[in-house]
């Protein structure tokens, strides 16, 4: 072999040497990238919200589109200030169909009850647009029913469930917001408005007079299903001890076959009027002389303006007559109510009204007569209360109910007798479950004093 041909053969033989190291490096750099280029699997997170768990839970209901079903299924929810009937026309449910849903729920559901945020769910044959089933969910152990049988024909029903009721002992001091306590200390913050609605409307102002560090307990049924718990039944009796509002205490009791709070010496904590037209708000301009905003000079504020957001309920204070409905002037959209003995009172800056709000129509305390707004003349949402008495206008934190009516004195001995149960309850320092009473099913609560 000569000189040349050597060099020729010692080349060729380094580049496969070359080659082998650098394929074997490129291989086994693909090899150990491999998995880079692998699909990412989704990753499962937890949702931390209801609305999230809501919205998780329609996606796993959702029909999939194609032939894959023969079934539409329609979801909705019933609106404030909607009927049963226009809730289903609003989901986009035919008349003839919601009339068979109605027809069909005649005596199983009172649709005087149906509140907003109700849900339900209908199910329609794809091809003939027949309805198949649907259900009515009012809380989450009261369910309504209609089902198409092989033969064609509906049967109706309420689902049944075991639950029990068990009587708790709840105690808690006050941080920022009674809301916000319910929940620091472990309760569905609907305990608050309970006590705020229900049990103290017409004794404490929720929105003026609340501070921290004041004191409430509370005797409260509470409903389970095994160790899931249901919903809040009726608060039995409370205790709140506050720096604006002093002692108030209120007990639950059956008289004539109708229930009620009365305080310890067997007066009825409902007034004639509500301490506030409002769920949840505060007061963002009171009552007297201010600087006005707008008009950029001192005026006299002719009412109490309770900042909140667009969409509040407003309530009825009192039971009355609807006197105005429509827009005036700076108010905007304004609701005028008469009430007994030469009482009026205005709710002004409404974003708009209740359904079925109509001049002469006769409304009772705690209904829902409009939604907070900006109408008219206003610098942001709030509602404007007023107050006037035989035509004078009057001060709304001022006004003072008319003496309760008493309990018949055929019940105070028993009355009393009850009083000082609770009363030993509130010597308690903690939460805890007083007593449980058995297994029910849940088909509507019993009046009675236990």
């Amino acid at each position: 072999m000569n000189r040349t041909d050597f060099k020729k053969n010692l080349v060729f033989n380094l580049s496969l040497i070359i080659f082998y190291f650098v394929s074997s490096f490129l291989l086994m750099n693909i090899s150990g990238c491999k998995k880079t280029f692998e699909p990412i699997k989704p990753r499962y997170v937890r949702p931390t919200t209801l609305a999230e768990c809501d919205n998780i839970r329609r996606e796993i209901y959702k029909e999939p589109i194609g032939p894959e079903t023969d079934t539409i299924k329609i979801f909705g929810k019933v609106g404030d200030g909607e009927t049963f009937s226009e809730a289903l026309l609003r989901a986009g449910v035919e008349y003839k169909i919601a009339e068979k849903i109605i027809l069909n729920l005649k005596g199983v559901l009172d649709f005087r009850r149906c509140r907003p945020d109700d849900e339900f769910t209908i199910s329609l044959d794809k091809d003939s647009g027949e309805l198949r089933s649907f259900s009515y969910s009012s809380s989450p152990i009261d369910s309504y029913v209609i089902e198409r049988g092989e033969d064609g024909n509906y049967s109706s029903y309420k689902e049944e469930y075991e639950v029990e009721k068990r009587v708790e002992f709840v105690i808690g001091r006050v941080y920022n917001s009674l809301y916000e306590t319910m929940e620091q200390i472990g309760e569905d913050p609907n305990l608050s408005v309970l006590l705020a609605n229900e049990v103290f409307a017409w004794d404490i102002d929720f929105y003026t007079e609340v501070m921290p560090d004041d004191e409430f307990k509370i005797v409260v049924e509470k409903y389970y299903s095994g160790d899931y718990f249901v919903q809040y039944g009726k608060i039995l009796a409370a205790e709140y001890n506050g720096k604006s509002t002093g002692k108030k205490e209120a007990f639950y009791f059956v008289a004539d076959k109708k229930g009620g709070y009365y305080n310890s010496k067997g007066l009825a904590s409902r007034r004639s009027f509500l301490k506030s037209p409002l769920k949840y708000g505060k007061i963002s301009s009171g009552f007297g002389k201010r600087f006005h905003p707008i008009y950029k000079k001192v005026k006299m504020h002719h009412g109490v303006d309770y900042a909140a957001p667009i969409g509040t309920q407003v309530w009825a204070v009192a039971d009355g007559i609807v006197n105005y409905v429509g827009v005036m002037g700076g108010y905007g959209n304004l609701i005028i109510l008469k009430h007994k003995g030469g009482l009026e009172t205005r709710y002004g800056h409404l974003s708009r009204f209740a359904s079925g709000m109509r001049r002469g129509l006769s409304v009772e305390q705690g209904r829902l007569i409009g939604y907070v707004g900006s109408t008219g003349i206003s610098t942001g949402p709030h509602l404007h209360f007023e107050m006037r008495q035989d035509g004078n206008i009057i001060n709304p934190l001022k006004k003072v109910a008319p003496p309760s009516e008493p309990l018949d004195r055929k019940y105070l001995a028993e009355f009393q007798k009850k009083i000082e149960e609770y009363r030993r309850y509130f010597m308690l320092d903690k939460n805890q479950v007083l007593f449980t009473e058995g297994g029910e099913s849940n088909d509507g609560n019993k009046e009675g004093n236990r």
